[in-house]
């Protein structure tokens, strides 16, 4: 049986004459080819050596590197996964088996047995958004709860599908795992503090509002007390008291009043002193029907401002249907109650939205007070170009807007941005919460609130805008 010789020998017997199927003839030629074999034996020892010491050295790199990943992962709480679902086969890194609490020396769970460590809420989510993604082939993001014995872990899941060169069709995916149960606390702690903030601009809003409505009510209190010590003077110094006095005479002669009014001293001055008791009489009554008339209309002011007050403290949250010109109406009451008394401030009014629609009645009387109240503010500080203030109401492309717009003190271009930040604020006096909570309260109710001023001295506008919701939609009323 004639047998195959490597390629490299067959060359060096060619080199050196010799056959592999009769003996060397020359003795000094075959010790050259034998030398010559050795030194390719040597040649591949060597370069076996070099090789297994490069395969060595990348062993050690590669396991480095492994666990510099692995403590990367660890630090990081982040894991790496990979499924072929083919197959069912997959990998999982040491973080996963952490972040998912099970045994390492379980080996990597199943599919069923993965999905059993996951939160019953968020198993069938994950499924679909899993198979999405492999139909797609778009990576895919989700947030899912691992439970543990005493509290859940919350992680966030990133898969990217892949398929062979030769398949048309995704096979499977792989990903990471990133644990987010710091962040998730932090939110949670953050919107707690944000709604306690929220809360607290609110119940300082209605705290300055009734501190207002009080103050209004105080002013025209004043007035009425002065009105009644009016009456009271007119009562004390009437001639009227006398007319007791008058009558007793009148009982005391009644029995011969005729002679008496003509005869007696007293009676012939009676009829005199009849007639100028009428007309102080009637000088009392025309006085005290107009200092009357005032107080009646003191009264119903401060009926006024308490039904406005009591018609914007609704429940918050709950929408209802309004009139929006009955609304601005109210809360110029409220806002501007006492500057109206005194006739100095114009209220210019261009209501020309007047369709009933559901809103938030609350919210709106709480944003509106604010920015009357503002603008109020701004022409008392400055009223060079005249103490005005511009409300107007209009529709456009389903969205509601009203404009308040004052020729006060104006703001400055470099404050226009920092206007609606919590705690900032361009008064002396002002706490920084009402435009912060205005324009919060604006967008919980699916609008916004922006500001438009040309400088100091130029006057503001500040814009609602809210969206226009069907009366026809099933929403709980007030």
């Amino acid at each position: 049986m004639q047998t195959d010789y490597h390629s490299t020998l067959n060359r060096q017997l060619k080199r050196f004459n010799l056959s592999t199927n009769a003996l060397p003839q020359d003795i000094e030629n075959w010790k050259r080819f034998l030398d010559s074999v050795n030194c390719s034996y040597l040649e591949f020892d060597q370069d076996r050596y070099t090789l297994e010491r490069s395969q060595d050295i990348v062993s050690r790199e590669m396991q480095t590197l492994v666990d510099s990943l692995n403590q990367s992962q660890t630090i990081a709480h982040l894991g790496s996964w990979q499924r072929d679902f083919t197959t069912g086969q997959g990998s999982w890194s040491a973080e996963m088996y952490r972040l998912f609490e099970r045994d390492p020396s379980l080996g990597i769970p199943s599919l069923d047995d993965a999905f059993a460590l996951i939160h019953p809420d968020d198993q069938e989510k994950l499924k679909s958004v899993i198979n999405a993604s492999l139909k797609s082939g778009e990576p895919f993001n989700m947030e899912i709860r691992i439970p543990n014995n005493s509290k859940t872990h919350w992680v966030e899941i990133l898969g990217i599908p892949y398929r062979e060169k030769s398949e048309s069709a995704f096979i499977g995916l792989h990903g990471t795992c990133l644990d987010i149960t710091k962040r998730k606390k932090a939110e949670t702690y953050t919107e707690t503090l944000h709604q306690q903030l929220l809360q607290s601009a609110r119940k300082a809003g209605m705290a300055d509002i009734a501190t207002n409505v009080l103050h209004n009510i105080g002013n025209v209190l004043n007035s009425v007390n002065v009105l009644i010590n009016v009456l009271t003077e007119i009562l004390e110094k009437s001639e009227l008291i006398n007319f007791e006095k008058t009558i007793q005479i009148m009982n005391n002669n009644k029995s011969m009043l005729g002679s008496f009014f003509t005869n007696h001293p007293q009676g012939k001055y009676l009829l005199e002193f009849l007639n100028i008791l009428s007309r102080a009489w009637t000088k009392d009554q025309k006085s005290m029907l107009s200092e009357l008339s005032a107080l009646n209309e003191h009264v119903t002011h401060i009926k006024n401002i308490i039904s406005a007050q009591q018609s914007i403290s609704g429940i918050k949250g709950m929408v209802e249907t309004i009139n929006l010109s009955t609304v601005l109406e109210e809360t110029v009451m409220i806002a501007m109650a006492s500057e109206i008394n005194k006739h100095e401030i114009d209220i210019i009014r261009n209501y020309n939205y007047n369709e009933p629609f559901l809103v938030d009645k609350t919210k709106l009387s709480q944003i509106l007070i604010n920015l009357i109240r503002n603008a109020r503010d701004a022409v008392n500080e400055y009223s060079a170009n005249g103490k005005k203030i511009f409300i107007h109401s209009f529709c456009q492309d389903n969205y509601i807007y009203i404009e308040i717009r004052d020729l006060g003190i104006g703001i400055e271009q470099k404050k226009l941005t920092q206007i609606f930040s919590h705690g900032f604020t361009t008064k002396k006096e002002g706490h920084g919460f009402g435009l912060h909570m205005s324009a919060l309260a604006s967008k919980e109710m699916g609008g916004s609130l922006q500001v438009k001023s040309e400088g100091v001295g130029k006057g503001a506008t500040f814009i609602i805008k809210l969206p226009i919701i069907n009366t026809d939609t099933p929403i709980t009323h007030v």
